[in-house]
């Protein structure tokens, strides 16, 4: 298998600049996207992380990611994060609930989250992709 993901790195490298590939996870993806380590901490964010939760992205490397959950919302979701780490796989987080994000000046949104397991040399990560919810979103 390591074989197979280096032939795929070559052809990735050969295929796309690297520097593309950061300006468009930084800067041309649509939605907030973070990377996620399995004890919650936050390792990557895009920019539009910082302008959806108004945290610069030097306040949110290294922290849990409840930082960005309403403080009655934190202990069920580290509880979910952490069932989640036993069992991941892609999925939209919270189907049927409303999920809320939490803004650096306390003031509370709506959002729709899809998240996705990935491995990597350095160890088991998730991609959460963060959108504000529609206010006629069922």
């Amino acid at each position: 298998m390591n074989e197979n993901i280096e032939k795929l790195r070559q052809l990735g490298e050969s295929l796309i600049d690297p520097d593309f590939a950061i300006r468009l996870f930084e800067e041309g993806y649509p939605d907030a996207v973070m990377v996620v380590d399995s004890t919650g901490s936050i390792k990557l964010v895009n920019k539009h992380m910082e302008l959806m939760f108004g945290y610069p992205r030097a306040e949110l490397y290294d922290q849990q990611v409840e930082m960005l959950v309403p403080d009655r919302n934190r202990p069920i979701h580290q509880a979910h994060r952490e069932t989640f780490e036993e069992d991941p796989r892609r999925r939209d987080m919270g189907v049927g609930l409303i999920l809320q994000g939490r803004h650096k000046t306390g003031r509370e949104f709506d959002v729709e989250i899809s998240l996705s397991p990935i491995i990597a040399t350095q160890g088991a990560y998730t991609v959460a992709t963060i959108r504000k919810r529609r206010p006629n979103a069922t």
